[in-house]
């Protein structure tokens, strides 16, 4: 676990760089006949556990015909947004995967299928997977929808879209990286950069949630300031030490007297 932090695109740019040479990642071709895990069934071509997707064709009323991925399972995706200070961040994944143009892409918190995140086909455990799924004391969930994913590509499959945010940045796993938006804005132009899932989730959140309570307590700050300032100038015009307390006294005999006797006597009180 680490605390990442990109300050700048060019760290940004750096830490996928890094992730992509030592994730030891190896990509290789291989012939149908010499594997196991994907055979045709029912006229679709299928991975063994039946979790993953089915590669099916499909006829539109047209009478064309088209090679579609089949997964009626809806995927998980999510970010886990933060302010810190002046700067909203969003936590990023590096993501390694064989599909990637460059084998590495910037994806969200959280991108993950019920296949995934139940390491049907053997891969790593979910990272963050805690921050949306279940209840913990560290995030709350600030809105979510349903969106369909890649309709060119997939055949009715549909993904969660959902967002948490921290009170605190966190530590997380070492592929993950937290980024303010800033950032986001000076990559969000890059080819093959910030994945298809990214790129929807920033695209229909309403950040006007953030920035409206963003601009609230940027407000709040200012009033308190200018009201504290106004405080220090009447303090040092006035030459007021506002440490000066009251001398102690007791309700007994001649107790009016001596709190009269410490008002008049005390320079915080206008004479």
């Amino acid at each position: 676990m680490n605390m990442n932090i990109a300050h700048s695109a060019q760290d940004l740019d750096k830490f996928l760089e890094d992730t992509i040479k030592y994730s030891s990642f190896n990509l290789q071709e291989v012939k149908f006949s010499e594997q196991d895990d994907w055979n045709f069934k029912d006229g679709a071509l299928s991975h063994k556990t039946g979790g993953f997707f089915d590669v099916i064709g499909i006829e539109d009323s047209l009478g064309t015909e088209h090679l579609l991925l089949y997964q009626p399972q809806s995927a998980l995706t999510g970010l886990a947004i933060c302010r810190s200070g002046y700067d909203i961040y969003i936590l990023l994944q590096a993501r390694i995967e064989p599909g990637n143009s460059g084998i590495g892409q910037y994806g969200p918190t959280i991108q993950s299928t019920p296949a995934n995140f139940s390491a049907l086909h053997g891969g790593n455990k979910t990272s963050a997977l805690d921050l949306f799924y279940g209840f913990n004391n560290l995030s709350t969930s600030i809105g979510s929808s349903i969106q369909l994913d890649l309709g060119e590509r997939y055949f009715h499959k549909s993904k969660w879209h959902n967002y948490v945010i921290l009170e605190n940045l966190i530590e997380t796993d070492n592929h993950m990286i937290w980024v303010n938006l800033k950032t986001i804005k000076e990559r969000i132009a890059k080819d093959n950069y910030l994945n298809a899932d990214l790129r929807s989730l920033l695209a229909i959140f309403n950040w006007d949630k953030i920035f409206q309570k963003q601009k609230r307590n940027i407000e709040y700050i200012l009033e308190k300031n200018h009201l504290l300032n106004r405080l220090l100038a009447h303090r040092n015009l006035q030459n007021i030490d506002y440490k000066t307390k009251l001398p102690p006294t007791r309700r007994s005999v001649g107790y009016t007297e001596r709190l009269k006797s410490a008002v008049a006597s005390h320079p915080a009180i206008p004479k």
